[in-house]
């Protein structure tokens, strides 16, 4: 089904009733999201020697129903899923039934890029929360760029947008989406 930009605009100013309207919401996450993925895409293709997927909400099949990447040299599984990589991602999935409301930061989740390990190919999870620890806990930049630890000792850098910013481009954002196919 497709909405009005008004209706969709009206969503972006009212962060709150996201998780309240199933259709529409779906449908301005379908917008948003794509453009998400191409801006990713088209920098971490700028960036040169990086690989990656970047689908997340597209509805596409199950391994491209995800935005992850990764640098050409880290390894690989035998069926081209990766064993690190960065994830797209949200820091609590329990608290929100859309995507739409992690990149707005309602009920304080956000989005997030995730540094994921394969723990059932390659290191353990106590591992990982050790490497992740000494890398969080020993590595300046790393502070710096703001990466936290969750529970299960992942990094990530979590972040959100302003809605009233997106709102004001939302416009903009559906007219290039078109114009780019």
């Amino acid at each position: 089904m497709s909405y009005p930009k008004e209706h969709c605009l009206f969503f972006l100013q009212n962060t709150e009733l996201l998780e309240k309207t199933e259709e529409i919401v779906e449908a301005v996450d379908a917008v948003l999201f794509k453009a998400i993925n191409a801006r990713i895409e088209k920098r971490i293709k700028g960036l040169g020697g990086w690989k990656g997927w970047y689908g997340m909400v597209s509805g596409n099949a199950a391994k491209d129903e995800e935005t992850s990447f990764a640098p050409v040299a880290w390894p690989e599984n035998k069926d081209c899923t990766y064993r690190v990589a960065y994830d797209l991602g949200e820091t609590d999935s329990d608290k929100n039934d859309y995507w739409l409301s992690s990149a707005f930061g309602v009920n304080k989740t956000e989005l997030c890029f995730y540094l994921w390990f394969d723990t059932e190919h390659g290191l353990s999870k106590g591992e990982v929360a050790r490497q992740t620890l000494v890398l969080a806990t020993g590595n300046a930049e790393v502070k710096a760029a703001g990466f936290k630890r969750n529970d299960d000792g992942l990094l990530y850098l979590p972040f959100s947008f302003n809605a009233e910013k997106a709102a004001v481009e939302f416009p903009l954002v559906r007219l290039w989406l078109q114009l780019t196919g």
